[in-house]
């Protein structure tokens, strides 16, 4: 494939609006975005539904529950690191950011809580 049809093919969302502010993948859908936590960010990127219910048994969480403000409060409970190890337990698409020039840490750990 070449680099151009690569290139064409990525640009999509964007070229659709999805990448707009509020739009689906520009913070409109509360699965997919970045949360600080309690030392820290995370991004989530929580868009197939298996992954968002997962996400919601993790937090034990009703779907109705699922909005960006409640994300937030339940994410700055605990660290990014804590928030990484408990999505890697749960298979949740969840990553803890590092700030540059941070060293990377032997082990990241973030989870979602058993609450």
């Amino acid at each position: 494939m070449p680099l151009s049809d690569l290139a064409h093919t990525m640009s999509r969302p964007l070229a659709h609006g999805l990448t707009a502010p509020g739009a689906l993948l520009g913070g409109g859908l509360p699965a997919y975005g970045i949360y600080d936590t309690a030392e820290g960010k995370i991004a989530l990127g929580a868009l197939e539904p298996h992954f968002t219910t997962a996400l919601l048994t993790a937090l034990r969480l009703q779907p109705e529950d699922c909005t960006g403000e409640r994300l937030a409060e339940v994410f700055a409970e605990r660290t990014a690191a804590d928030w990484q190890t408990r999505a890697d337990e749960h298979d949740i698409p969840l990553t803890a950011l590092r700030s540059p020039g941070l060293e990377a840490s032997p082990q990241s750990s973030s989870h979602l809580d058993q609450r």
